[in-house]
């Protein structure tokens, strides 16, 4: 639990700290797109779901990057909106989050 939220707050000083993608981003994806066009959400609905991420929505990680990026790969399925998101997030270098999937939970 205590690295669940150690890296939680992490996230967090990280997202909050973005202004203009610096030290955010999310994957231009087509389920991330249409899962965002799908329910009107911005860039900035987006950090606003990952701020409230909670220990309670862990789902799975840390683990290496599919891809074979550099980081740590966090999984969380967060409530919101009564419907049960999947929340798939690397951590690069302390310093960036990338927001590798958003989309309802099972649905991709």
């Amino acid at each position: 639990m205590k690295l669940i939220r150690d890296r939680l707050i992490l996230i967090k000083s990280i997202v909050t700290k973005d202004k203009n993608g610096e030290t955010f981003s999310i994957i231009p994806r087509n389920k991330n797109r249409n899962f965002m066009r799908e329910y009107g959400l911005k860039l900035n609905d987006v950090k606003n779901i990952i701020l409230g991420l909670s220990v309670e929505d862990y789902a799975g990680g840390p683990e290496e990057d599919e891809g074979g990026y550099a980081g740590e790969v966090w999984f969380f399925e967060p409530r919101f909106r009564g419907i049960k998101w999947y929340v798939k997030l690397r951590i690069q270098d302390n310093k960036l989050i990338v927001c590798i999937s958003i989309h309802e939970t099972g649905v991709y």
